[in-house]
């Protein structure tokens, strides 16, 4: 399993934490994700192989947040 870490902006309570939680782990080949409001990042296991980083890009401003990179 491996994992990565990816930067997204306006998370500000645990509300916000667990929405880009859900909307990111419905991604294909997603095992898990921790989100974290305070440091600004989403930390994601995945089954196998790390997905496209479009696809966590697409998840995470689909739930209404913004995208920064790794």
């Amino acid at each position: 399993m491996s994992s990565e870490s990816y930067k997204v902006k306006g998370m500000s309570c645990h509300g916000c934490e667990r929405s880009v939680e859900l909307a990111v782990a419905k991604a294909p080949g997603v095992e898990s994700v921790k989100a974290s409001a305070q440091n600004g990042t989403i930390e994601v296991q995945f089954k196998d192989e790390p997905v496209a980083e479009a696809i966590i890009r697409e998840a995470v401003e689909k739930s209404g947040y913004s995208y920064a990179g790794k």
